[in-house]
């Protein structure tokens, strides 16, 4: 599996400098719209010092655990934002007939490249940090396995609600908004509200960013246990549901080839 991922980082690298300056606006304006991001923020913590509890250090945290969670997921994985896609246009076709796991065919068959430049961001928010630890690198970069996990499964099974409700193309950047803007906000600005449980359940942004910023701060065993059994719990059902409604699919009768 680790060849195969890597022969599609291959070729996915080869066909995005086919097209070097689509490839290069795409990057720059993913680096200016966090640094647009950050900057807002800041004039905020200028005028207040402190909101919900949080200085400007401690968002700062928060932002590099969205950071790399999202780069996680968007560098390996970016291929399931093709899963409803391919269910609606009846491409799965062609994935079905390849001897490989269907569903790993398809999240590494895309990667986003331009986030690399948010990678790159992330790297750089740490020289902006009045304090930073070696701790606090290495406890991101561990836990974010943990994260993405979560993301990833509740990414992979809303893109599989296709294969029973056909909804537009454009309900398909749904989940994506729903786990990326609440995340930008500090954890307690959703505390004593209904959010609070929709973050804890149906829309997992605690267990993809909050949980791990807490955890980057100061270790709980009890967060630290809840994050683990999430990110099983949200990743393996998004694989069974997968799987389970594949086994239905009706196949359109397309030849295609695999793109």
């Amino acid at each position: 599996m680790l060849k195969l991922m890597f022969t599609f980082w291959k070729l996915n690298i080869k066909g995005s400098f086919e097209y070097k300056t689509s490839f290069l606006i795409q990057s720059i304006w993913m680096f200016i719209s966090d640094a647009m991001t950050l900057t807002l923020f800041y004039f905020f913590f200028l005028k207040f010092w402190k909101i919900w509890s949080m200085w400007i250090n401690e968002y700062l945290i928060l932002y590099t655990c969205l950071l790399f969670s999202f780069c996680s997921v968007h560098i390996f994985f970016w291929g399931y934002q093709n899963i409803s896609k391919l269910i609606a246009d009846w491409w799965l076709d062609s994935y079905i007939l390849l001897p490989k796991n269907v569903l790993m065919v398809i999240l590494l068959s895309r990667q986003a490249l331009s986030v690399f430049w948010d990678f790159f961001f992330w790297i750089a928010l740490f020289f902006f940090m009045k304090w930073v630890a070696f701790w606090l690198v290495i406890g991101i970069i561990f836990y974010s396995f943990f994260w993405w996990l979560v993301m990833l499964g509740f990414l992979l099974f809303f893109h599989s609600l296709w294969f029973f409700i056909w909804w537009s193309k454009e309900m398909a950047k749904l989940p994506f908004d729903l786990m990326l803007w609440p995340a930008h906000y500090p954890p307690d600005a959703f505390n004593w509200t209904f959010l609070k449980f929709v973050y804890l359940t149906v829309v997992p942004v605690t267990y993809a960013v909050f949980y791990p910023y807490k955890l980057s701060l100061s270790f709980d065993i009890w967060i630290f246990i809840s994050l683990i059994s999430a990110s099983f719990i949200y990743f393996w059902f998004s694989l069974w549901f997968f799987n389970r409604w594949l086994k239905k699919y009706e196949s359109g009768n397309i030849i295609n080839f695999v793109q």
